[in-house]
């Protein structure tokens, strides 16, 4: 008994936003699997592969507003939310103006600089890649997939890890120890480094 008042005293001592059994929305929130946000993206890049920049610039502009939308509207299901923190549709929309003047403004293709580790400027796919991988917020497979495909964005934070300590970006995963004994047919991978058939390769420098 003394520990459950414990735990009651502490969790009405939470600050707002904190997490905690009844804070929140109860649960009303989102696992998220695929989201329109994410078809847009794909379409994008699609659209970036055939050299049709305008389209990739229209469905970029379409995903990260859909992203917005979908975030924004789980805000009426948390009581606890700091309405002083929600972005206006002001701010969203000077946002996703100036993400577009520079997806507009950049080249198709920038080289990397070996010196500095890092591209001499964002091409377009790096600020498409950008913005994907903040509308995957809570889908990492997707974003996972997205830097084997592409490479991008080449702009990510660099391990602060020793890349001998991290091993090699795994390119692909092992089978489940249950299905490769079950399953004569199949023969489990070596490692990680197998490439899937739409896996090209292309190694993003951050890994």
């Amino acid at each position: 008994q003394d520990d459950v008042m414990i735990y009651e005293t502490s969790l009405s001592a939470l600050p707002t936003g904190a997490v905690g059994q009844g804070n929140g929305g109860g649960g009303a929130g989102i696992w998220p699997i695929y989201l329109s946000s994410y078809v847009s993206f794909m379409k994008a890049e699609a659209a970036m592969w055939t050299g049709d920049t305008a389209m990739a610039a229209t469905y970029l502009e379409q995903g990260m507003n859909q992203s917005m939308a979908k975030v924004t509207g789980m805000i009426s299901v948390d009581p606890d939310a700091d309405a002083t923190m929600f972005p206006s549709a002001a701010y969203n929309a000077t946002f996703v103006a100036n993400i577009m003047a520079e997806f507009n403004a950049a080249p198709t293709t920038t080289a990397y600089d070996a010196t500095i580790m890092y591209p001499s400027a964002k091409d377009k796919m790096d600020i498409l890649g950008e913005q994907y991988l903040v509308a995957l917020y809570g889908g990492a497979n997707d974003a996972w997939n997205f830097i084997r495909r592409t490479g991008y964005p080449r702009t990510l934070q660099r391990s602060l890890s020793d890349p001998a300590e991290s091993g090699p970006f795994p390119r692909t995963g092992t089978y489940p120890s249950g299905e490769v004994s079950a399953n004569p047919s199949i023969n489990q991978r070596p490692n990680n480094n197998t490439l899937v058939f739409w896996d090209a390769g292309v190694v993003n420098p951050a890994n």
